[in-house]
């Protein structure tokens, strides 16, 4: 499949990551993130024209141009200031009677909850969930706490808890498009980069001023990132 639309674009980056690991040696343990990579090259292929752009529409698996790829990609950019909440629980519906927990993930609100796989929930802020789908519109709509009413198996107590927003994880993008001072950039590129991929964009001195500019771009990783990629630049690593 080919992306043209933002319904298309999971296929599309399942396709790219499939035809990066075909590339990898397979005797190596390898983690990446075909999301982020697919993401990176998106926002370059937005700025590009000519044979350059047929050649990386090939390789991203879009039909789409370079001046829609913003509105294809906008499908995969999490939206919103504080994220996707994520409690950590995969859960099964269970005959009407509450949720089968089959998954539970370490150290996530879920995990801190005190839920273990085999426990049954019954409600999420007090509201019943017996569907997947009430289930999912109760974490989406948690707040600032999550209160989780449950039956433990293992000592057949209901037990209720109360999980702190602190302890939920966010799923969220940190994108960013850093171009060298004077440089003319369109201003219709820049937008999108804005628009379809939630990219900041901003320019810095990368020739007359090297360190400050790997300053200002690690600075605003780790702003972005709580603090968890503080040096993903070094002055070595830009020329």
């Amino acid at each position: 499949m080919r992306a043209n639309d933002s319904g298309d674009i999971a296929t599309t980056v399942n396709e790219f990551a499939n035809d990066i690991f075909k590339g990898l040696d397979g005797n190596d343990n390898i983690v990446y993130s075909p999301a982020s990579l697919a993401t990176a090259l998106g926002m370059t292929y937005s700025g590009t024209a000519g044979e350059t752009a047929i050649q990386m529409a090939s390789v991203l698996h879009l039909d789409a141009s370079p001046t829609e790829a913003h509105e294809v990609f906008a499908g995969l950019t999490p939206r919103g200031d504080s994220g996707t909440p994520i409690f950590g629980a995969q859960c099964r519906e269970n005959d009407g009677r509450g949720l089968l927990v089959t998954l539970v993930v370490a150290g996530s609100a879920a995990d801190k909850s005190g839920l273990k796989p085999d426990d049954l929930i019954f409600s999420v802020n007090g509201k019943p969930v017996r569907t997947e789908e009430e289930w999912s519109k109760a974490i989406d709509s948690a707040g600032e706490v999550i209160t989780i009413q449950s039956y433990c198996t293992k000592d057949g107590t209901v037990k209720e808890k109360e999980v702190p927003l602190t302890a939920v994880e966010y799923l969220t993008t940190a994108n960013a498009l850093w171009f060298q001072k004077g440089y003319p950039v369109d201003k219709v590129f820049l937008e999108q980069i804005k628009t379809g991929f939630a990219g900041f964009t901003s320019d810095v001195d990368f020739k007359k001023n090297t360190a400050q500019a790997v300053k200002t771009i690690n600075d605003w990783v780790s702003r972005e990132t709580n603090g968890k990629i503080s040096d993903l630049l070094s002055s070595q690593s830009v020329s």
